[in-house]
This record gives structure tokens, sequence and C-alpha cells, in this order.
């Protein structure tokens, strides 16, 4: 991901989340809005582990949408909230979950 696909500023982050569209299931929530842009924003819980079990899930979770990219639509912003179901799963069933949610977004 580039530096100019990344949401950062918590402002944003709020407007995203209240903005109260959103799809889950046992690993993930992704908060959606509208934009003339498609960035995502990567949170962990600090109760999913420590900083650098954090930074694993966020470079894992950085590394399917890169590989996916094509597969999410444009002109959306992304909030990928991770949940504690995440953590119980291999990497191709957490790549399949996601891209699950995803495709509900369509």
């Amino acid at each position: 991901m580039n530096k100019e696909d990344i949401v950062k500023e918590n402002k944003r982050f709020q407007e995203i989340i209240n903005n109260q569209q959103f799809v889950c299931n046992d690993a993930f929530t992704i908060y959606y809005i509208n934009s003339n842009v498609k960035k995502f924003g990567i949170t962990v819980s600090k109760k999913i582990g420590k900083a650098y079990v954090r930074n694993k899930i966020k470079r894992q979770i950085r590394n399917i949408i890169h590989n996916n990219k094509k597969l999410f639509p444009n002109n959306k912003e992304y909030i990928i909230m991770i949940r504690r179901g995440y953590a119980l799963k291999k990497y191709d069933e957490k790549e399949n979950k996601l891209l699950l949610l995803i495709k509900k977004i369509k």
C-alpha cells in the first residue's frame, strides 16, 4: 500500500465509523464510506495482544489488501477493525474471510 492509500487522521477514522455502514464476521468488521478515492485504515485493539503481535497482524492485512486491491470497490474509504476471532485462523482463512466481506460491500 502506498502512503496515498492510507487513512491516517483520527478525525477521518471517526467520520467513517460514525457513518454506520459496515459488514462484519468473526474476524473482521469493515466500516466504509463513499468517497472520491480508495483508502484503507487498519485498527487492532490492545486486547488482541502486545505491540509486536498487533504489528504482525497489520502487516498481514496490508499484504492481503495489496494482493487483492482490484477486488475492492473504487471510490470508498475503508476502516478494517480486527476482532478476537482473527488470531484463531490460518492466513488463508483470514484472507478468505476478508475477501468475503468485500464481496458483500459490492
